[in-house]
């Protein structure tokens, strides 16, 4: 799956990128990346608040959104009509199959490739970020003002697969919505 993120005719050039994303050649975007919904409640209200605070930072700055792709991207549905300046793409699927199709690999890479940094909560997408030198930022608190017990985003990062990545250093874990914008900043000025 990897060896794709360093071969140029396996993903798009960033101008069939930002004409699929309706963006203008010069916009720069966060690439947010979701979970599986059932695992992360109130994801989408997450995304939204992430969203205005890219806007308070710099409002000619977007936030594009991957939906996870082995989930029900419903769940963003709702997002997607409300907040048009929120772009969530939809993800090209084989539905017998239940994976990606090759398109959607190619989509993808060049998303990670184009972005100033990405957004998820405790994804594996973080390390694919590292290995294209971007910034990864993770959700390390839960939907203020919402009760998602027995859920909690925190724990993800204290799990076995995870825990190391974010020892290393390799992956900033934003704590709260304030560290949230320092990082989204940081991230702007020195990707």
């Amino acid at each position: 799956q990897f060896i794709n993120h360093f071969n140029s005719s396996k993903c798009l050039s960033k101008e069939e990128l930002y004409i699929k994303l309706g963006l203008n050649n010069d916009e720069k975007y966060f690439l947010y990346s979701s979970g599986m919904s059932h695992h992360m409640p109130y994801e989408p209200y997450v995304v939204e608040r992430i969203a205005d605070i890219i806007y308070s930072i710099d409002k000619n700055i977007k936030l594009v959104v991957r939906t996870y792709a082995k989930d029900k991207a419903s769940v963003f549905e709702e997002l997607k009509k409300k907040r048009k300046d929120i772009i969530i793409p939809n993800v090209d699927w084989e539905p017998n199959y239940q994976t990606p199709l090759a398109s959607d690999q190619e989509f993808f890479i060049a998303l990670m490739k184009n972005c100033i940094a990405g957004i998820n909560v405790a994804s594996t997408i973080s390390l694919e970020l590292c290995m294209l030198n971007k910034p990864a930022i993770n959700v390390g608190y839960n939907p203020p003002n919402k009760d998602i017990y027995p859920y909690n985003y925190t724990r993800f990062y204290s799990f076995d697969h995870y825990k190391p990545i974010v020892d290393s250093g390799a992956v900033q874990v934003a704590m709260n919505e304030d560290e949230m914008k320092l990082l989204l900043e940081e991230s702007i000025l020195n990707p």
